[in-house]
C-alpha cells in the first residue's frame, strides 16, 4: 500500500518515530544547531532531553509530521512542571545513558554518598 502524501501536522509521538526524534535531537541541540560533532556519542543529546520524555510522559510527546509520516519535530513536555519531580522519576524509573564519573572528583565523592559505594 504506496504512502499519499498530505500537508505537515502534529501528531502524538509513536514508538516508530524514536529514530526520527533522536536525529532531531542531535541536530538541534547545540543552541538550536548540529551537536554531533560536539557529544561523545550519537545517544547522549537523546538520552538525555528526548527518551526520557517519550517513555515517562508519553501524552505529552508530540512531532510535527512531514506529511508522509516521518517526524521532522518534536514538542516533549513533562506535566509535572516541577523539574525535580521528573528528573526524579527519571533516576528512578529510567536512565539509559551513563558516563563513568572519574575517581576523586566531587562528583564522584557524592555519587559515592548517594549509593554507598566507593571507588577506586
Amino acid at each position: 500500500m504506496a504512502r499519499t502524501e498530505t500537508a505537515p501536522f502534529i501528531r502524538r509521538h509513536r514508538p516508530s518515530d524514536r529514530a526520527d526524534v533522536a536525529d532531531i535531537r542531535v541536530r538541534t541541540a547545540h543552541e538550536g544547531g548540529d551537536s554531533s560533532g560536539l557529544c561523545p556519542g550519537p545517544e547522549l543529546m537523546p538520552s538525555l532531553f528526548a527518551h526520557p520524555h517519550v517513555e515517562l510522559e508519553p501524552d505529552f510527546a508530540f512531532v510535527l509530521d512531514d506529511g508522509t509520516g516521518r517526524a521532522v519535530g518534536h514538542v516533549l513536555r513533562a506535566p509535572d512542571t516541577a523539574v525535580r519531580a521528573f528528573y526524579g522519576r527519571l533516576g528512578c524509573e529510567r536512565w539509559t545513558f551513563r558516563t563513568p564519573v572519574p575517581s576523586g572528583t566531587p562528583a564522584a565523592r557524592r555519587a559515592a554518598r548517594r549509593t554507598g559505594t566507593r571507588r577506586p
